[in-house]
């Protein structure tokens, strides 16, 4: 919606805002104007700007990382004041995303290794950040009967941990090959200049998330040609700091830029290169399609789908009572917009199908087969069970095995109406005299 796009344009808006703090803090001169290479860099940055805008959590996640670098490197991180910022940014991050944690004990770890505060701080910090979050998984249980977030069992149970990574594994080397000059760059800069473990920190942090991105098995839209995905683009604007300090470093060091002229035409070519590379619009066999998104020639991805399917649950909304379950492979927008219930057919709101086997077999032939969340369903369960009053598309059918299954479900329970449009035989929550309104 709307709204939802507003806020996170401003939570993007705030996270420019504490990179130029961050990144003056780091190179600790206060005429210098090399912060404009992070901020121009997070400003451009097409994934980042994707996720964020598109409704996820992504902007939220690098708004708190960057606030929470920030406060700690501060001079002062030690006093109480700045310790119960943080504590509250990691608290409310683990809340928004229980992977945050790999952040949070990176953050943990610095403060302990740098600050060797007192064991009651210690004691204090920790409590502000695990309290609200054990508190919340009181709450799960009770309220959702599981401790962890129904997508951990979709995506993680059921397929090996070998799939996982080779189709990670796989997926990262995409997306990593046309960044590759200026990430080698970077980490041969580290390597120079890295004498503290500020810049040690903002590097974990990046390579952190590479880790785990690769570990989940990469993200659903891998495929597209957006660049990187949700688990590592909020991220990424860790880089661009880490290369405005590189770039002040060398600037400082070197007497030819002494010539302000000089200096200001160097910072020029890295922010320019660095653009080009981490968007990948140099190295990439889809360097066409993503200088159109750039130049917003391109549609958001699934935007035409997304504006089809707003329509569709809007008209199932007309002929359906608020007592109807409807099951479709769209969860996310007909959750939004409709004002029935609904059951996913891949298990993303079914603890059931969630926790079940994976349709069909992984092996190491066939490991890019696996899209993580996509890869789980039960047609027997879903139509004899959960007895949906409407089934809205499908999934899986590409199986000659799954689709002689659905066939004989459908044909026994259900009259299509149209393609890819089933009304259960004999539901009272679908009102039959408005179903010529579905197009």
């Amino acid at each position: 919606s709307l709204f939802v796009q507003l806020i996170s344009l401003l939570l993007l808006v705030f996270t420019l805002i504490y990179i130029k703090k961050l990144t003056q803090l780091l190179v600790n001169n206060a005429r210098s104007y090399i912060w404009l290479i992070p901020v121009l860099l997070t400003a451009s940055y097409y994934p980042l700007l994707n996720w964020s805008l598109q409704g996820m959590e992504t902007g939220l996640q690098a708004l708190m990382i960057t606030a929470s670098f920030y406060y700690l490197f501060m001079e002062d991180t030690i006093s109480k004041r700045n310790t119960v910022k943080i504590c509250i940014i990691l608290a409310l991050s683990l809340i928004l995303r229980m992977d945050m944690l790999l952040f949070v004990l990176l953050v943990i770890f610095y403060l302990v290794l740098t600050n060797k505060p007192k064991f009651k701080r210690i004691l204090l910090a920790l409590s502000i950040i695990f309290t609200p979050f054990f508190l919340y998984l009181i709450f799960r249980y009770f309220y959702f009967h599981d401790f962890l977030p129904n997508t951990y069992y979709l995506k993680m149970t059921g397929i090996s941990a070998e799939i996982r990574v080779l189709r990670g594994l796989s997926v990262f080397i995409d997306f990593v090959n046309p960044i590759l000059p200026v990430l080698i760059l970077t980490i041969l800069l580290s390597l120079v200049f890295a004498r503290n473990l500020k810049i040690i920190a903002l590097i974990g942090c990046v390579f952190i998330q590479f880790a785990y991105s690769v570990y989940v098995g990469g993200d659903a839209w891998e495929w597209s040609s957006i660049g990187a995905n949700r688990f590592v683009s909020f991220a990424m604007p860790m880089l661009f700091v880490l290369l405005a300090i590189f770039t002040d470093e060398i600037i400082r060091k070197f007497s030819l830029f002494k010539c302000k002229i000089y200096a200001v035409l160097f910072g020029f070519i890295m922010l320019v290169f660095s653009f080009l590379s981490f968007n990948g619009l140099l190295f990439s066999k889809q360097s066409q399609e993503k200088w159109n998104n750039i130049i917003l020639k391109n549609h958001p991805l699934h935007y035409v789908y997304h504006y089809y399917m707003v329509e569709k649950v809007n008209e199932l909304n007309k002929i359906t009572s608020q007592d109807a379950v409807i099951a479709t492979v769209q969860a996310g927008i007909c959750g939004y917009y409709s004002q029935f219930k609904l059951t996913d057919i891949m298990g993303y709101n079914d603890k059931y199908i969630a926790k079940g086997p994976v349709y069909f077999k992984l092996t190491k032939k066939n490991y890019k087969e696996f899209v993580p969340g996509h890869v789980k369903l039960n047609y027997d369960y879903t139509i004899n069970k959960v007895k949906p009053d409407i089934i809205y598309d499908t999934w899986g059918i590409q199986y000659p095995e799954i689709k002689i299954q659905l066939d004989t479900l459908l044909e026994k329970y259900y009259n299509e109406v149209s393609e890819k449009f089933w009304v259960r035989k004999g539901s009272e929550n679908v009102c039959l005299n408005r179903i010529s309104e579905i197009n």
